[in-house]
Order: C-alpha cells, then sequence, then structure tokens
C-alpha cells in the first residue's frame, strides 16, 4: 500500500525559497564581516552594504516566512499580504541601501510605512493563530489585531500629510495601549483556557 503525498502548497513553496534566500545573505554577510574583522580593516561602504542588505533581509525575511507559516496553519488574506508587504519592505530598504533614493524624502516615507505595516500584519497573521474560545477572548483577540493594523495606518497618514495633528497623536498612543495590551491578554487568555 503506497501513500500519495500532497504536492506542496504554494506558501510551502514560498517558504523555502524566502528560507534559502534570507539564509545565503546572512551567511554572505557574516563570512564578509568576520573576514573584515580577522583582516583588521575596517569596513568599506561596500562591505557595509552588503552586511547591512543581509541583515533586513534576514529581520524581513523572517517575518515573511512567519506570515507564510501562518497562512499553512489558517489561510488568511492578512497572511498573504504579510509576506507581500515583507517583501516590498526588503526591496525598497535594497534600492534605498545599494542606489542614492536613501536621499529622497519620498524613498523615506515609502521605506517607513512598508517597514511599519511589515511588523503590523506580522504581528497581527500570528494573533489571528490564536486558540481561544468565547466571545469576549474572540473580540480581545480581533480588537488587538484591528489595533495592531491601525498603528501603521496612523503612521502613513501623518507622514504622507507631514504633519502629526495632535488628535492623530492621541489616537496613536491610545492604540499603541491597546496593542501592547492584547499582546499581553491574548497570551494569557491562551494559557488560562488551556489549563483550565
Amino acid at each position: 500500500m503506497t501513500t500519495e503525498v500532497p504536492p506542496p502548497s504554494p506558501t510551502s513553496s514560498l517558504r523555502q525559497l524566502l528560507l534559502r534566500l534570507m539564509l545565503v545573505l546572512i551567511g554572505a554577510g557574516v563570512i564578509i564581516a568576520v573576514l573584515a574583522v580577522l583582516r583588521g580593516e575596517p569596513l568599506g561602504e561596500t562591505l557595509a552594504k552588503i552586511i547591512n542588505t543581509a541583515v533586513v533581509t534576514g529581520i524581513f525575511g523572517a517575518m515573511a516566512i512567519a506570515c507564510a507559516d501562518a497562512g499553512e496553519q489558517r489561510p488568511s488574506l492578512l497572511s498573504y499580504v504579510g509576506v507581500v508587504a515583507s517583501c516590498v519592505a526588503v526591496a525598497l530598504i535594497f534600492v534605498g541601501i545599494w542606489t542614492d533614493a536613501s536621499r529622497s524624502p519620498l524613498w523615506w516615507k515609502a521605506m517607513t510605512i512598508s517597514s511599519v505595516y511589515a511588523v503590523a500584519l506580522w504581528r497581527a497573521t500570528r494573533f489571528s493563530l490564536a486558540k481561544v474560545q468565547g466571545p469576549v477572548a474572540s473580540l480581545i483577540v480581533r480588537g488587538t489585531v484591528l489595533v495592531t493594523l491601525l498603528i501603521p495606518t496612523v503612521i502613513a497618514w501623518m507622514l504622507l500629510r507631514e504633519q502629526a495633528t495632535p488628535l492623530a497623536l492621541r489616537v496613536l498612543n491610545a492604540c499603541l495601549i491597546l496593542c501592547v495590551g492584547g499582546h499581553v491578554a491574548v497570551p494569557v487568555l491562551e494559557r488560562m483556557q488551556r489549563s483550565g
């Protein structure tokens, strides 16, 4: 009796590609940094760019992999958008590191907005996997996801308007407080429900 192995899902293939890319870039950055340290010479501009590229790719690659993993566990729009946002952030940062784009205020805005959305989508995707039961616990999870996504929205609005109004800052601070509260409450609720 043979057992058929199901074909890999698209997110599984994407995850494998992201893992390989992340490992290659981090490995290159580490090797170059070690060689530069052993030689006793200061890092040149090119070496610093390679290391920065490897670090940024590693950080955002890990977030993209986490989103792809969440998409395998529970497919959702959040998980797919999280992968895309992380890849966009890496691409923008890569362009800024290797070209003169970082001299443009527009690049800084785009890089900042894509980066904060990538981080927020990563967190929101992870919270969408929370295993809680009951209307109050579900409301806390959904509220945490919502305020986590509101934070980059308010930041993007302030950056694009080039103005941080008192109202926008109050909304941002309220979202941050609720987000921190949710980031503490959701894992506690999961543990309480598992042990109770």
